[in-house]
C-alpha cells in the first residue's frame, strides 16, 4: 500500500484491482502491504487494523440481509448548489426520483415519516437541508435560527474526530479549520459550543446535504478535488451519521458528490486518505448514471461505493436540419455548377448564408463577401452543418420508476445504434475499397450513403420488420454507393478564383 499520490500502479494494479472489476468485484480495500524484511526479501504482511475493518465491513454487509427492514437506519446523502440552489444530479429529475424512492422504501417495510408529496418534501430540503458556503453568514444564522439543525456538542464531535481519523488526519484537520467545532456552521447553546448539521429527519431514513468539501466561492472546482482537508461541517456530516445515527447503509443520490474526490491517494487507499475515514465501516450505495462509467469508476475505487445505475436521458434527433436547408441548397448548387462565373455567384452565396448564421466564427474562416472559401473550406464548412444536423440531443429528465414511454425508447434506440452501425459498414466498405478516402472525408456523403440508411434499417427493426429482409436497405444502399462516381470530387482544374 503506497503513500504516494496514486497508491498502485502498473501490473500489480492491473492485477488487483482493473481485472476484479471486470468481474463484478467491488470495495477494493486495502488488508496487506508488501515490506522488506530484515534479509532483504519483500514479503506480504497483512495490516491488522486494516483487517479488523474489513471483517467489521463484511460483518455490517451481511447483517443487511436479515436484520428487519423496520429496524435498518439509512443516510442519504444528496447534492444541491449552495442558497437557493435545487438539488442536482446528472440526468436525474432529483425531488420526484428521491420521494419515489423513499416510497418505495417505506413500502418495503421502512419506517419513514413519508411527506405528502414531492413538493412537500422539496419544501422540507430547502428549509432543513440547504448548503451554505462559509461566506455566508447571514444566511447561516438564518438557518440556525429558523430551521432545526443537528447540534452536536464541540466536545463530543471532537471526540468522534480523534476516534475515526488517525492522528496525522486530526492535526491537518484542526491546523486549517481550528479545533473542533471550527467557526463555520457552528454557535454556543448554554456557554456550551456546538457543530451544526444540517439534515431532514424522515425516522430511520435522514437526508443531507452534502456540504462544501473545501472554502471558497468555486464550487465546480470544491466539488472535483478539493486539495485539502475537507471543513469540519463535511467531516461532522459523515461522522454523525456512524456515531450518533448508527446507520445501517449510507446512501449517495445521483451523479455526483465530492467524496470520492477528497484527498489523497488514487487507488489502495487506507487510513490516511479522507473517503476511507470519511466512509469509516458503513456499507456504502451510490445511486449512479449509467451514463458516466469514468467518473463511476472513482465512486468504486474511492469511496467503496456499490453503485447502482439509472438510465441517462432518452435521445433524439436534435432538428436542425432545417437550419442548415438554404446553406444546403446553396452548397448543392455550388457542387452542381458546370461554369465559374455560376460557381463563383453560388460559392458567394455559401459564404453570405455562413456568415449570417456565424459558422464562420466556429470554424475560425473569414467574413469576407467578395472572397469565396476555397474547396478545402467548402468542405469544413459542410461537414460542421451536416455534424449539427445529425446531432442526437437529451430530452426530458429520466425520474426514477417511471419508464420511458415506447416513442422515447424507440427514439433512444434509433439514436444510439444507427450511427455506429452506418460507420461499422462505412469501415467494412473501405477495407474493401468500396468507400475511398475522399468521401469517407464528406460528412454529407457519409449521410446520405450510410447513415440515413442505418437510420432506415433500425426504424424498420423497431416497426417489427425481420432483420434479414430490414439489413437489406443498408446493403443496396451501400452497393449503390460504391459503383456511384465519387460524390463531389474535387475539379481538376480549380476555377480561376481560387488559383
Amino acid at each position: 500500500m503506497g503513500q504516494g499520490s496514486y497508491g498502485m500502479y502498473g501490473g500489480f494494479m492491473s492485477q488487483s484491482l482493473v481485472m476484479p472489476e471486470l468481474d463484478g468485484a467491488i470495495y477494493p480495500y486495502v488488508v496487506n502491504t508488501q515490506e522488506e524484511n530484515a534479509e532483504g526479501i519483500v514479503e506480504t504482511v497483512a495490516d491488522p487494523s486494516r483487517l479488523h475493518k474489513f471483517v467489521e465491513i463484511l460483518s455490517n454487509t451481511v447483517a443487511l440481509q436479515s436484520k428487519p427492514n423496520k429496524d435498518k437506519k439509512v443516510a442519504i446523502y444528496y447534492f444541491k448548489g449552495p442558497g437557493q440552489n435545487g438539488m442536482a444530479a446528472q440526468g436525474l429529475e432529483v425531488v420526484p426520483s428521491l420521494y419515489n424512492t423513499l416510497k418505495r422504501l417505506k413500502d418495503e417495510g421502512y419506517t419513514i415519516n413519508l411527506p405528502a408529496s414531492p413538493e412537500a418534501l422539496s419544501d422540507l430540503i430547502m428549509k432543513h437541508g440547504p448548503v451554505l458556503n462559509d461566506f455566508t453568514e447571514g444566511s447561516i444564522e438564518e438557518f440556525m435560527r429558523k430551521a432545526s439543525p443537528l447540534q452536536i456538542d464541540a466536545e463530543e464531535y471532537d471526540g468522534w474526530l480523534k476516534r475515526g481519523l488517525t492522528a496525522e488526519k486530526y492535526a491537518e484537520l484542526t491546523e486549517l479549520f481550528g479545533p473542533a467545532p471550527g467557526n463555520y456552521m457552528s454557535g454556543v447553546k448554554d456557554g456550551r459550543p456546538y457543530i451544526a448539521i444540517a439534515a431532514v429527519d424522515l425516522g430511520n431514513v435522514v437526508l443531507l446535504p452534502q456540504p462544501m468539501a473545501g472554502i471558497g466561492g468555486d464550487s465546480f472546482a470544491i466539488v472535483h478535488g478539493a486539495k485539502s482537508a475537507p471543513p469540519h461541517p463535511y467531516v461532522a456530516a459523515y461522522l454523525w451519521a456512524k456515531e450518533a445515527f448508527h446507520a445501517d447503509a449510507m446512501v449517495h443520490f445521483g451523479t455526483h458528490g465530492s467524496l470520492e474526490f477528497t484527498p489523497q491517494k488514487q487507488v489502495a487507499l487506507g487510513d490516511s486518505d479522507w473517503p476511507d475515514a470519511l466512509v469509516g465501516t458503513t456499507p456504502h450505495f451510490y445511486y449512479y448514471t449509467i451514463a458516466n462509467v469514468g467518473e463511476s469508476m472513482m465512486a468504486k475505487r474511492r469511496s467503496y461505493a456499490t453503485t447502482i445505475s439509472y438510465l441517462n436521458p432518452p435521445f433524439e434527433e436534435s432538428r436542425m436540419r432545417a437550419s442548415f436547408d438554404k446553406l444546403r441548397r446553396d452548397m448543392i448548387s455550388y457542387e452542381k455548377a458546370d461554369r465559374d462565373d455560376i460557381k463563383l455567384k453560388f460559392a458567394l452565396d455559401v459564404k453570405r448564408e455562413a456568415v449570417r448564421m456565424g459558422i464562420h466564427r466556429e470554424l475560425r474562416l473569414d467574413s469576407v463577401l467578395t472572397k469565396p472559401y476555397t474547396d478545402e473550406e467548402m468542405l469544413k464548412l459542410d461537414n460542421f452543418a451536416e455534424e449539427i444536423a445529425n446531432e442526437k440531443i437529451s430530452t426530458i429528465l429520466y425520474v426514477t420508476g417511471i419508464p420511458y414511454t415506447a416513442d422515447k425508447i424507440n427514439s433512444s434506440v434509433l439514436a444510439m445504434s444507427s450511427d455506429p452501425i452506418g460507420y461499422s459498414k462505412a469501415a467494412l466498405d473501405r477495407m474493401t475499397g468500396k468507400l475511398t478516402e475522399d468521401n469517407f472525408r464528406k460528412q454529407a456523403y457519409m449521410t446520405e450513403h450510410y447513415l440515413a440508411p442505418a437510420k432506415r434499417l433500425v426504424s424498420e427493426v423497431l416497426n417489427g420488420k425481420k432483420i434479414d429482409s430490414a439489413s437489406s436497405a443498408l446493403t443496396q444502399a451501400s452497393l449503390w454507393s460504391s459503383s456511384a462516381k465519387p460524390w463531389r470530387s474535387p475539379p481538376q482544374n480549380s476555377p480561376a478564383w481560387q488559383q
